[in-house]
């Protein structure tokens, strides 16, 4: 055979292989998106409702939405939020608001009444220990500490691990 031939041969071997791994190819593809969009579809849905001051849950199948965070007006009472911006949502259901208009992040434990103050919340400032217009919050894997879009500053802060609240187990009266 000479190169001419082989080379054809060798093309079309190419081709015939192309023709038949394509599809495979697509068709995993599509699949692994199908997989991915039902997987979206089965999660619940965590969004602030900035106009309403609170934090909505959207379960799969459900038909309206339940407020986990804030519903009590616009004010700063630890039942409610002014403005809230991002959210960040921890696998044991407590979420952090960035709770904008009230500069400051709260922390609410699913099924909780009221927020708990886990940043900020002395005032809008540039102070280390205050925040202005914070507008998104996240959750430092390694440490458990806060980083902060403090919008109203422009900068990005990082706040250590809120200590939880302490809980009353047991007490013995005389």
């Amino acid at each position: 055979m000479d190169y001419d031939v082989r080379r054809r041969w060798l093309l079309l071997l190419l081709l015939l292989l192309l023709l038949l791994v394509l599809p495979l190819i697509i068709t995993i593809t599509l699949l692994l998106l199908l997989l991915l969009l039902l997987l979206l579809l089965l999660r619940t849905a965590i969004a602030t409702d900035t106009l309403n001051h609170r934090v909505q849950r959207w379960d799969p199948g459900a038909k309206a939405g339940v407020t986990v965070a804030g519903g009590h007006g616009c004010g700063s009472g630890a039942d409610q939020l002014s403005h809230p911006g991002g959210i960040w949502a921890m696998d044991n259901g407590t979420i952090f608001v960035a709770d904008t208009g009230n500069h400051r992040v709260m922390r609410w434990r699913d099924g909780a009444r009221a927020g708990v103050l886990a940043a900020g919340g002395y005032g809008p400032g540039d102070g280390l220990h205050q925040l202005k217009e914070p507008v998104d919050v996240t959750v430092e894997p390694s440490s458990g500490g806060l980083i902060i879009a403090d919008f109203g500053n422009a900068r990005v802060v990082r706040w250590a691990a809120p200590a939880p609240p302490a809980e009353l187990l047991a007490a013995v009266k005389s």
